[in-house]
């Protein structure tokens, strides 16, 4: 019998009761151990098909997993086939039955068939993705109305017809909208995983478009037969390519998660008691910040805090082995342990992940315990093992044991700090850039305020791309919001002047998307800015701009850096997983005092120059001493120095 993660909720959506209960959460999910057995008689109301998992009665809408891996870095999902190509019979998952059964639909206590093109039958395979829900509250941003209260529906394109509860692998490759009785009624269009027929389609325009019109206007016109008028589609009766399709799917995954999990004080805490017999481990903030990356796609494919395996791997080759596949990941990204806890959380099929505050964030399966080898880990990151360097004092107060394993993470985590709209995740950061019309993305990282240089610079790298041929370069202002050093500005002061410079036109005509990366400072050199450069891909950008020391810091007990100024852009320039994105050079910008403004440095008249280096510009904002003109925008410099004052003033 497989491992099984038990859960008990009682659920009532929309007015009506779906069944969960005994939800079960698979691990090790393997399709070709799912079985189906019918009930009763085909064409009468008591006919039924049943699914069951090793032998044992499970849900094709709550136990199947939504993800079904990745491949080739595209993220799979599960189908389950309601309506077979070529039939006429109205199946669907019955969301109130125990274990949601595929029944036929009814109406008047007669059972439904598409009359329609009867001759035909569907022209597809239809059916649902699992574990998901178009949740009728959820008034949708670009079809203007909620979700059809079902799991999202699937037209999959493969010439051979399924069979009635079929479960395959499939690949999105785009959605169009039905809007159906004033809700949204999602059609997206998938295939096989490992079909060789359709494996050159990497996205709807790969599709044979006479085949994919033909399907969309089926939807429109199939209600004719009944008497009833002609159907309508929502996004300007367009069919949406693969990544939106993508982000569509998530989102109702992400809605689905909410009506079985709850979303809110009263419902996480009503799921919080159902999982009450799991051994809980708690997150520190750092660790929680990670679980954000995580979750939000950040680190994809990396589904979970890392095992014995993959911390080798990224520590040994900064890369890890996903499939047959090596990638990128030279940050370790790991979840420590105590002794105490290894003997209450190892060998159990799930463990509870808890936030600071207590609050479950996250499911963890199948914890693997293993020895945290602390100066290893210190030592092939970081280059030293001095505790004198934060992250690696970090390290050494961290428990002696590592769990790794798979996450699940209940909701959406926030802050709740005034910023929370600033921390859009990669599949958002995608569509606005979209949204934006942008054909090239040039993200800039940083974890201190912008002076006039750092702007000169941006302005500079939109002109040169605009010059290579791109009409519409959009520049992405990426700061960093996990954890950072003592000493470093907090990140509401960060923003607070982000926002004034943006404001105050600094970048010019740009258009400037400001977007909060959540992930930690580790301040590990070129090992940090391969992983900065890395998930900023994941999030969309196309280039990306590397300066001197990227990640860097002086040495805790040298008078010197630790890293070499330029190995952080040498180590992006080898890396061969990095190669989807181009790399930005930083040109020096200084204040130039003949001038009066931040200009890129000259060695010609190296006289006319003036470096302002950072303890420069902190001593003179404590002191309340103005910068010289055009270093950097007034009210951003009023704002730095407010903190810095009220920094000095409580000590």
């Amino acid at each position: 019998m497989p491992a099984l993660l038990l859960l008990f909720l009682p659920l009532l959506a929309q007015g009506q009761e779906f069944d969960i209960n005994g939800l079960q959460a698979i691990q090790n999910f393997d399709v070709k151990k799912v079985t189906t057995k019918p009930e009763g008689k085909p064409d009468t109301l008591e006919y039924k098909v049943h699914f069951h998992y090793d032998g044992q009665p499970i849900s094709p809408w709550h136990n199947i997993p939504y993800s079904a891996g990745v491949k080739n870095g595209e993220e799979l999902l599960h189908f389950v086939c309601e309506i077979p190509k070529g039939t006429t019979a109205k199946f669907e998952i019955n969301k109130e039955n125990t274990n949601n059964p595929i029944i036929q639909d009814t109406k008047k206590g007669k059972l439904r068939y598409y009359k329609y093109m009867p001759e035909k039958g569907s022209l597809v395979n239809y059916g649902a993705i699992a574990q998901t829900w178009e949740d009728p509250l959820d008034i949708h941003r670009d079809t203007g109305v909620g979700g059809d209260n079902d799991p999202i529906d699937v037209v999959q394109f493969n010439a051979e017809p399924c069979k009635v509860g079929e479960v395959q692998v499939v690949r999105p490759l785009g959605v169009f909208a039905l809007i159906d009785g004033g809700e949204t009624d999602w059609k997206v269009v998938v295939v096989k995983a490992d079909s060789p027929d359709t494996d050159a389609w990497k996205d709807i325009s790969d599709m044979p478009q006479d085949k994919v019109e033909e399907v969309k206007e089926w939807f429109r016109k199939y209600k004719t037969a009944e008497g009833k008028g002609l159907n309508r589609f929502g996004l300007d009766e367009k069919i949406m390519g693969k990544e939106y399709a993508k982000r569509v799917c998530d989102e109702t995954h992400e809605a689905w998660t909410k009506l079985v999990f709850g979303d809110g004080l009263v419902d996480l805490n009503v799921a919080e008691a159902t999982l009450a017999w799991m051994e809980r481990l708690r997150l520190s903030e750092e660790e929680l910040q990670w679980v954000q990356v995580l979750a939000e796609g950040w680190a994809s494919p990396l589904d979970g805090f890392m095992t014995e395996k993959q911390l080798l791997q990224s520590l040994h080759y900064e890369h890890i082995l996903v499939g047959d596949e090596f990638v990128p990941m030279p940050v370790p990204i790991v979840k420590a342990c105590s002794a105490a806890d290894k003997k209450r959380i190892e060998g159990k099929d799930a463990i509870a992940l808890e936030a600071p505050d207590r609050s479950v964030v996250a499911i963890m399966t199948k914890p693997e315990v293993y020895e945290h080898r602390k100066e290893e880990r210190a030592g092939r990151t970081f280059g030293i093992t001095h505790a004198g360097h934060p992250y690696i004092k970090l390290i050494m107060d961290s428990g002696d044991f590592l769990v790794g394993g798979k996450i699940e993470v209940l909701k959406r985590i926030k802050h709740d700090d005034g910023m929370d709209q600033f921390r859009l995740t990669p599949t958002e950061l995608r569509k606005k850039f979209s949204d934006l019309n942008a054909d090239a993305v040039f993200v800039f990282q940083l974890r201190n305020p912008v002076h006039n240089g750092h702007a000169l610079l941006m302005q500079d790298t939109a002109e040169k791309l605009k010059a290579k041929g791109f009409k519409r370069p959009v520049l992405w202002l990426s700061p960093l919001g996990g954890w950072t050093k003592d000493d470093d500005v907090p990140l509401d002061t960060r923003m607070a002047q982000h926002h004034a410079i943006i404001k105050n036109g600094v970048f010019g005509d740009t258009p400037v998307v400001l977007a909060i990366f959540p992930s930690p400072m580790i301040y590990g050199g070129p090992r940090e800015v391969q992983w900065h450069a890395y998930a900023r891909v994941n999030g969309g950008a196309t280039h990306y701009i590397v300066g001197r020391d990227p990640a860097g810091m002086k040495h805790p007990a040298k008078d010197e850096d630790i890293y070499h100024m330029w190995h952080g852009s040498t180590m992006l320039e080898l890396n061969p997983g990095l190669s989807g994105i181009q790399l930005l050079p930083f040109t020096f910008a200084s204040y130039d005092k003949k001038a009066g403004k931040m200009a890129f440095f000259d060695p010609a008249r190296k006289g006319d120059f003036e470096s302002i280096s950072g303890s420069k510009m902190r001593k003179m904002a404590k002191e309340g001493t103005s910068p010289p003109p055009g270093f950097m925008d007034p009210e951003g410099w009023q704002i730095l120095a407010a903190y810095y004052q009220k920094q000095a003033a409580a000590r």
